[in-house]
């Protein structure tokens, strides 16, 4: 095989998985659930992977059963809710319980890529607090779509 056809290959590869990843996106986004939950950015030290944030998800406490530590969540008027997980059920799990904001923070942290022309947006300060929406699939991992930075203490963005 010629060089410039092993090149085409590679590119059409390349093209097709840039698709499929695209596609699947575009249907989480389209199908799915959305709801604005609050967020606790840090950025862990890692040069190889680019301008990114990671959060942990605080969503509202559904649990009816306190000691349960793996959950699911669900939209509910607007919010994200955890659920206890169904014995056997996939679900996540959560890193520390907030009793007294009624909140939960999950121990996997999804991540947030940053254009270099945008500020930071974990550097928030003075009264205020940072807000994503995430696309909630049944069963597994919400899907991170935009963030807003918010004064403390109020109820989530409208959409």
């Amino acid at each position: 095989m010629s060089a410039p056809r092993r090149a085409l290959l590679v590119l059409a590869a390349h093209l097709a998985l840039a698709g499929v990843l695209y596609g699947h996106l575009a249907v989480a986004r389209a199908v799915h659930p959305r709801a604005w939950v609050r967020v606790r950015p840090y950025d862990p030290v890692d040069p190889l992977r680019g301008r990114y944030v990671r959060l942990s998800l605080e969503p509202v406490d559904g649990r009816g059963d306190a000691a349960r530590t793996r959950v699911v969540l669900t939209v509910e008027d607007g919010r994200v809710v955890a659920h206890d997980a169904p014995a056997g059920a996939a679900g996540l799990d959560l890193s520390s319980v907030a009793a007294d904001s009624g909140t939960v923070v999950l121990a996997d942290p999804v991540a947030i890529f940053i254009p270099e022309h945008i500020p930071d947006p974990s550097r928030v300060g003075g009264g205020r607090e940072l807000w994503v929406e995430v696309s909630v699939p049944p069963g597994g991992r919400p899907l991170p779509l935009r963030w807003e930075e918010r004064p403390a203490g109020l109820s989530a963005p409208a959409r």
